[in-house]
């Protein structure tokens, strides 16, 4: 989906601070060109973009990039940001104003997604007992190694697995004003309403 890879890249280069970060990029197969051209054309911030050799599908293509970023990168802490959601221009000050509460061993992640529109004036964070894949998300390398880097990588639902199986009685943190924008309205949306 070229048109969203462009949306998304534009409003990741409006994001605060984003050049200070780094763009692990993976592309499945089958690969759009033009995706890839997309990617490989990113200037405002460092990245790396791979191309699969085979088709890994959703589970495997979301815990390849955020692997290398651990692994390879060498990173202590990590946004994994779905390819069919917009960043709001203040989301990556979030999430690093979000890391001075990742000492709290309760707290699983930090999430930027709320399906529902809120106030716009609302500037609350909230926690709830859920793993929210959609949108954008953040964990720590402990987190990584600990609980993340384990989901079923080959089977179905491994957004459930992280939020029935292994989160237990730990929340993640949210913004009441949701962070990003899903603008993946289509086949096979899950919640229409919250689309663009």
């Amino acid at each position: 989906r070229p048109d969203h890879t462009w949306r998304i890249l534009d409003a990741l280069s409006e994001c605060k601070g984003v050049s200070e970060w780094f763009l692990f990029a993976s592309v499945d197969q089958p690969a759009d060109p033009d995706v890839v051209r997309l990617l490989e054309s990113v200037n405002f911030m460092p990245a790396e973009v791979t191309v699969a050799s085979r088709p890994l599908g959703c589970n495997e293509n979301t815990w390849r990039p955020i692997d290398a970023a651990f692994e390879e990168g060498n990173f202590d802490f990590v946004v994994h940001l779905e390819d069919d959601h917009l960043l709001a221009p203040d989301a990556l000050e979030y999430f690093e104003w979000g890391r001075q509460f990742l000492d709290d061993p309760m707290l699983y992640n930090l999430s930027s997604y709320t399906r529902d529109v809120k106030d716009p004036d609302d500037h609350r964070v909230i926690s709830r007992d859920w793993f929210t894949s959609t949108g954008a998300w953040a964990i720590d390398e402990k987190r990584w190694y600990d609980d993340f880097r384990h989901f079923p990588r080959f089977q179905p639902l491994w957004d459930c697995w992280l939020t029935l199986e292994q989160r237990g009685q730990r929340y993640e943190y949210a913004p009441e004003l949701s962070r990003c924008q899903n603008i993946g309205e289509g086949e096979g949306s899950l919640h229409p309403r919250n689309h663009a």
